[in-house]
């Protein structure tokens, strides 16, 4: 940030165009904003997973218990009447799912599986090649067998040979699968195809799979053998029984298309002349259903061009709902205009409400009977603009964002109305809010006006009590998280961001215990207390004429930190350090290089104490590019002595930037205002030379730079004579001080 302000002995450290600037300030950047804004937005309005409806059908209001205004609506032509699109998919997906999935048979599995069990039978009663055993049954349980004694491991292998083939072949008939049952489909039957040309279906609940497979072996083991047989038959079935029911994806697909295929799309048919809709009706599910399907029919032979006419009406659309936030921020917020970092966090919020709303609208599809459209977190966007910027910008933003949710879902303009009522609501709760606390207040404010917009809507369509239940609790949860987000963005927006500060932040900075402030004190006392003095007149005249109070108070605190470095050179230290004045041994070069350093050191100081760039922004600004006349008359007068010498006007001005604010004209209006009052008991001779201030400001261009207007300044300079009116009198008068105008001209321009 110090970059920003370097290079005070060249008057070029203040330089605004620097590529950060150029970039922040940029209209290439904020038109790009501007495109990508609208582009973003157009495609959540073309774009839909859903098919898209007919123009007509989306302009209409088709909403069950709705009483039709519009003319009766007669049918012209004969016309399909097709399901609704939530219950033809969900009757597609039901086929698929039902679908019989397709194994096809091994039939050497059985014959396999059998062959080795009667090999490793004949091995363990012949105590043959007895390795070979080893990876099937574990050293120890093969060792406990074989030192049977030769009666007992005789019984044994006769009763495998008796019970275990015969247990296989039974195994074998009901089916091994090679996947595991949770990945068949819902349908009770599978089936099984032993040859091309040949398929029968097995009952699922016979099937095994391998985990099925493992806990069947080792009840037949437990419950046929002793625990010589059964400590290793159930592993040992385990891993020789392989399937025989070999899964098909691809067959399985297929049986599953030709499922869908099977389900018919249309409920009935439309004949010529029958009557659809008469007016006055109340619309319900059968005769929204056959509205649909009537006006859809119209669109079918112009389907390619009424797509690429939908795209661009849908970009005309966002364009005009944007454009409403654009023009007022062209016309009455230039500041933010301008500013494409602050353009940016505005557009940001609004494509999140677009990108919300437009899933939501999405995944009606799946959850039919969720109003997610409630969990839309517009109120916390909105909420979000008025704590960053004012509530007139989050209310056109919320303009904004109520028409282009209402449009993303299908032109809803009940959840547009619903978001645009309570997004308003959101907005105005944290109105001049200073507090974090606050931000939580504003959740009983959101949910109130959910439970106006959902009731006042539901007594019209009809009131179900069913309906309003799921949307009220979805707005509950809205109006909840609306204050988390906002609290979570503008935390991490304060501690992270160094262009906005929030009222939040700036409350944390107005307290006289800042580390700062309590060194001014201590080190210049006397700048302390101008501040002190500066930032009470800056609070009344922002509120005069409805700038931010609390910016131009906080500024007007912290604009002087860089008299810390050289206090004694100021006009207000000097008595305090009884120091003769310093500038008697300086040039009049060297003594307003002096004046403009505690410009330098201010913002060293303040990056130093990492203040937010709104409040380090007055500390060059309070004085603009200014001209420190009294040493500027000094070094005339001295070049006019000497012949030979030549005076620069601008070694003697302050480097700037001038004003950009209203808040950074208060403050340097407020601060001359203070220095002069100091100088005088007259109240005429302070206006004369106060009214006198503002006229050279007024004609040197120092205001050109900022959004004020001349009836603001008039403002401004009556507040300002009301302070130092009401100071005046309460001041004691020992001795009448007599000043020239030179002689108080020299004060102000020393502070």
């Amino acid at each position: 940030m110090l970059n920003l302000y370097k290079n005070i002995n060249n008057n070029n450290y203040l330089n605004d165009y620097t590529s950060e600037n150029k970039k922040r300030h940029s209209l290439t950047i904020r038109i790009v904003i501007c495109v990508l804004t609208i582009l973003i937005c157009s495609f959540f309005y073309c774009f839909n997973i859903n098919t898209p409806s007919s123009n007509v059908v989306s302009s209409l209001r088709l909403e069950n218990g709705y009483i039709w205004t519009a003319p009766s609506v007669v049918a012209e032509y004969n016309f399909a009447v097709y399901k609704p699109k939530l219950q033809y998919s969900a009757e597609v997906q039901n086929a698929r799912d039902s679908a019989q999935s397709v194994f096809i048979l091994d039939a050497f599995a059985e014959q396999n599986s059998i062959e080795r069990i009667s090999s490793l039978i004949q091995k363990l009663s012949t105590n043959d090649d007895i390795s070979s055993l080893y990876n099937y049954i574990s050293r120890d349980k093969l060792k406990k067998f074989i030192a049977l004694e030769p009666e007992v491991k005789k019984r044994e292998i006769d009763k495998l040979n008796k019970l275990l083939i015969p247990y296989i072949k039974s195994i074998y008939k009901r089916g091994i699968i090679n996947i595991t049952l949770d990945k068949l489909t819902a349908n009770d039957v599978i089936t099984v195809r032993p040859a091309p040309n040949q398929e029968y279906s097995i009952n699922r609940a016979n099937l095994l799979d391998k985990q099925a497979l493992s806990i069947e072996t080792q009840i037949f083991s437990y419950n046929m053998f002793d625990e010589h047989i059964s400590n290793f038959l159930g592993e040992l079935l385990y891993k020789i029984l392989q399937s025989n029911l070999i899964y098909s994806e691809e067959l399985t697909k297929r049986n599953a298309n030709l499922a869908e295929k099977s389900v018919q799309k249309t409920l009935g048919i439309m004949r010529k002349g029958e009557l659809i809709v008469e007016k006055g009706d109340r619309l319900d599910d059968d005769r929204i259903i056959k509205l649909k399907s009537y006006y859809s029919n119209r669109d079918v032979q112009n389907q390619e061009d009424y797509t690429f006419l939908n795209i661009l009406g849908n970009i005309g659309n966002v364009f005009i709902a944007l454009s409403l936030l654009f023009f007022y921020l062209i016309i009455i917020r230039q500041k933010i205009w301008r500013d494409n970092y602050q353009l940016l966090l505005i557009c940001v919020p609004i494509i999140i409400t677009c990108f919300l709303g437009w899933i939501s609208y999405q995944y009606e599809l799946v959850y039919p009977d969720m109003p997610l459209e409630y969990l839309v977190i517009l109120p916390a966007c909105s909420m979000f603009i008025a704590i960053i910027f004012d509530s007139r910008t989050a209310f056109y933003s919320t303009v904004s964002m109520a028409l282009l949710l209402a449009g993303v879902r299908e032109n809803d303009y009940y959840i547009g109305l619903v978001m645009l009522f309570t997004g308003s609501i959101a907005a105005y709760s944290v109105k001049d809010i200073q507090d974090r606390t606050q931000i939580f207040s504003a959740i009983i404010f959101i949910f109130v006006g959910f439970i106006i917009s959902i009731f006042s809507i539901s007594l019209e369509r009809g009131f179900n009590f069913s309906k309003i239940m799921p949307q009220l609790l979805f707005a509950l949860i809205n109006a909840i998280i609306a204050p988390l987000l906002t609290f979570l963005a503008i935390f991490y927006l304060n501690k992270y961001s160094r262009y906005i500060t929030t009222d939040i932040k700036l409350k944390e900075y107005d307290d006289e215990n800042n580390p700062l402030l309590v060194e001014m004190k201590q080190k210049a006392p006397g700048s302390f207390e101008h501040s002190r003095e500066v930032a009470q007149l800056a609070q009344k005249c922002a509120e005069a004429i409805g700038a931010n109070a609390l910016l131009a108070k906080v500024g007007a605190l912290y604009h002087d930190i860089g008299k810390l470095n050289n206090p004694e050179y100021f006009t207000e230290n000097k008595d305090i350090y009884m120091y003769k004045d310093k500038h008697s041994l300086l040039t009049p070069q060297k003594s307003a290089e002096v004046i403009k350093e505690h410009i330098k050191y201010g913002i060293e100081n303040a990056e130093k104490n990492k203040l937010p760039q709104q409040i380090i922004d007055f500390i060059p600004m309070h004085h603009g590019t200014t001209l420190i006349k009294h040493f500027y008359n000094v070094a005339l007068n001295n070049a006019a002595e000497n012949d030979n010498s030549t005076v620069n006007e601008e070694d003697f001005r302050y480097p700037g930037p001038k004003p950009r604010t209203k808040e950074a004209v208060i403050v340097m209006l407020s601060d001359s205002a203070e220095a002069v009052s100091k100088s005088s008991n007259d109240l005429k001779q302070f206006e004369t030379i106060f009214n006198g201030i503002i006229k050279e400001r007024i004609f040197d261009g120092q205001f050109n730079e900022s959004n004020i207007t001349l009836q603001e300044i008039d403002k401004i300079k009556t507040v300002i004579t009301e302070e130092i009116k009401g100071k005046l009198h309460t001041r004691t008068k020992y001795e009448t001080l007599k000043k020239d105008k030179d002689e108080v001209n020299e004060i102000v321009n020393k502070k």
